[in-house]
């Protein structure tokens, strides 16, 4: 590319082909990674939990830093994640890279609990109330012996206190279900209000 100058004295010529050249080839580091998405809630043995970011501009690979006790790799933009036994809370972090070299990082906060029950546990809140599965993927069953004189109150909490969910069961009624389906992966609490007593369960979505 060429640019000239002409003057009452003389004209100038300008060469910048080179120099177009040589931004045209120039490597800039991956743009900052956007917002990773996954749940933020997760138990300890907790396996196969899938993370991910939208696809970072520049990027030809991607870096992970994982959780204390968590594993896993990938070089794209999403990682399944599995949280071992000795699993705790912490950052799950992820940037773009090239040969430029890296993007500013995105980072999600994950809490383990090291108290969610097994997969196959039935709880027994007490002799009267039983609750399963826990964990669940949605539906919930709850089995209350006992009332056949009585309707009692079954309220559902999100892991913040507030009610998501109330059910009054008639007398009579020995069962009932909870379906968590449309809400989000996390800690939730169920509290049946019998007659003159009240108890409360932890259940983790996943």
């Amino acid at each position: 590319m060429f640019f000239s100058r002409a003057t009452s004295a003389s004209t100038y010529w300008v060469n910048l082909g080179n120099a177009v050249d040589s931004l045209k080839n120039t490597v800039i580091p991956p743009l900052a990674a956007g917002v990773i998405t996954g749940n933020t809630t997760v138990c300890q043995n907790d396996a196969n939990i899938n993370y991910s970011v939208p696809a970072i501009s520049g990027a030809t690979s991607y870096i992970w830093t994982l959780p204390a006790g968590a594993s896993g790799t990938s070089s794209t933009n999403s990682i399944s994640l599995n949280f071992g036994s000795t699993a705790t809370s912490g950052n799950i972090k992820v940037k773009g890279h090239n040969a430029a070299g890296d993007g500013a990082e995105s980072e999600l906060v994950i809490t383990v609990d090291p108290n969610c029950p097994s997969s196959t546990n039935e709880i027994s809140v007490h002799d009267k109330i039983k609750i399963f599965p826990n964990p669940t993927s949605g539906l919930i069953d709850i089995s209350v012996n006992g009332q056949d004189e009585n309707n009692y109150k079954i309220e559902v909490f999100n892991s913040i206190g507030g009610i998501i969910q109330t059910t009054v069961k008639q007398k009579g009624a020995g069962s009932a279900q909870i379906d968590l389906s449309g809400y989000p992966t996390g800690i939730y609490f169920i509290r049946i209000n019998l007659k003159n007593e009240s108890y409360q369960s932890r259940i983790v979505k996943k």
